[in-house]
């Protein structure tokens, strides 16, 4: 569900599989199985989720993997693959409309910051089981696997930098622009709303007692005297 037949991202659904803490999920499982063999030395989804101690081995790191986790292991790899490859996300022609981000009630996805952050808990993973031993029946898929994730991370580290530096100066322009306006009402919802024929003051005061652009179009369409057309038909049919 999270990408089509030709391993393009759905922008949306990977935005709604963050919101809804998917991602830290998707990582327990793997840590989980890892520790499955090993009750009082269980792995922590938050105790590896920061780049501190990236370098830092441990004790388990050389340990053999969990009997009977090498299906669950394999699968997963290849899914993580799938969710680092920084083309399946730049490339997809599953964008959402950055205009969504400043919707009220939107969730505000950025693919870039996706990246960085699914990169950095994928070293982490990936650092976890490197200095295993290969599992039976399962060892050449894995390890196959592991170096696309390398090459995903490597390949992609300077175009993800420069691509944050970028996001981050639209961003704040983006959020300058907004604040200049209106009292930092949304210029597009703005915008739309005028020219759809509401008169300006209408708008604003719309915008600024409803929660979403659909809110505030529905306020304004059971208000006659909010739209310009509806005054002027209203003066013509009089002379």
């Amino acid at each position: 569900m999270l990408f089509d037949d030709k391993r393009s991202a759905f922008h949306l659904m990977i935005s709604q599989f963050c919101a809804e803490n998917g991602l830290k999920a998707f990582f327990e499982m793997f840590y989980w199985a890892l520790s499955l063999d090993n009750v009082s030395q269980k792995f922590e989804f938050d105790q590896w989720a920061s780049m501190e101690d990236l370098m830092q081995s441990h004790e388990d790191d050389k340990r053999d993997c969990p009997e009977g986790t090498g299906e669950f292991l394999d699968a997963w790899l290849q899914l993580l693959e799938k969710m680092v490859n920084p083309r399946a996300m730049l490339d997809s022609p599953y964008t959402m409309s950055p205009r969504l981000n400043y919707m009220p009630d939107s969730v505000p996805f950025e693919p870039v910051f996706y990246l960085i952050h699914i990169h950095q808990l994928a070293m982490q993973a990936l650092r976890r089981i490197w200095a295993r031993r290969p599992i039976p029946n399962y060892g050449p898929s894995m390890f196959e696997t592991m170096i696309l994730i390398l090459k995903h991370l490597i390949k992609s580290h300077q175009t993800l930098l420069d691509r944050y530096h970028t996001r981050m100066k639209e961003i704040k322009f983006e959020n300058l622009y907004i604040r200049s306006t209106d009292d930092g009402l949304n210029a597009d919802h703005i915008k739309t709303l005028t020219d759809m024929g509401f008169m300006h003051y209408h708008v604003i005061e719309a915008l600024r007692t409803n929660a979403s652009l659909e809110e505030a179009t529905d306020y304004l369409l059971n208000n006659p005297e909010a739209s310009s057309l509806s005054t002027t038909g209203g003066q013509s049919g009089g002379s």
